[in-house]
């Protein structure tokens, strides 16, 4: 109990061709493709969630951004370590 979860879902066909094309396009697994990555992301996600949240809550946009990036990496640091465990 006291737990929660929201699940946003993207609709936006362009945003999400964006972001799949660079997810392509990018070499996550240097850091520098992930630094890469992340200064996109945030340069397209920070106004979508500011037209979420009402002026009130903009910091909340960048907070969601980093939280985003955070998992990511998680998810990547875990798909480097199975790589190098499984070749």
């Amino acid at each position: 109990m006291g737990a929660s979860a929201l699940t946003s879902v993207a609709i936006n066909q362009d945003l999400i061709e964006r972001l799949q094309q660079k997810v392509k396009e990018t070499d996550l697994i240097e850091r520098a493709g992930l630094d890469e990555f992340r200064t996109f992301y945030q340069s397209v996600m920070k106004p979508a969630y500011d037209a979420m949240y009402p002026a009130a809550m903009a910091p909340d946009a960048l907070a969601s951004v980093d939280w985003n990036m955070e998992e990511m990496t998680k998810m990547v640091d875990f798909a480097r370590r199975w790589m190098n465990n499984n070749q």
